[in-house]
């Protein structure tokens, strides 16, 4: 049972340290996230566009810290507005942890 565990952690940690996501991947994640509440909330899908003049510009601005575990990381985002927001950041995912 000692052996099979070892041999388990010797496979699942590399996978996840080589899967942990960088700052560009959370900003990514956060963009496609901002982008599909707007469009959730947006009147304008009615109409079959959402009318914008940058389509690339959905509001994701504010400040962000990383702090890097190696085969994890947390991420905080201080929106604009004040509200907080904190991620953990696994296999190219991210966990809402608020």
């Amino acid at each position: 049972m000692k052996t099979a565990i070892i041999i388990l952690a010797f496979i699942v940690m590399p996978v996840l340290w080589s899967s942990n996501p960088s700052t560009d991947d959370f900003t990514a994640f956060m963009r496609e996230r901002t982008e599909r509440i707007e469009r959730e909330d947006s009147p304008a899908l009615y109409f079959g566009h959402m009318p914008r003049s940058d389509a690339d510009t959905y509001g994701w601005e504010g400040s962000l810290a990383r702090k890097d575990y190696v085969l994890f990381s947390i991420y905080t985002y201080h929106a604009p507005a004040g509200d907080t927001s904190r991620y953990i950041g696994v296999a190219k995912r991210f966990i809402p942890v608020d």
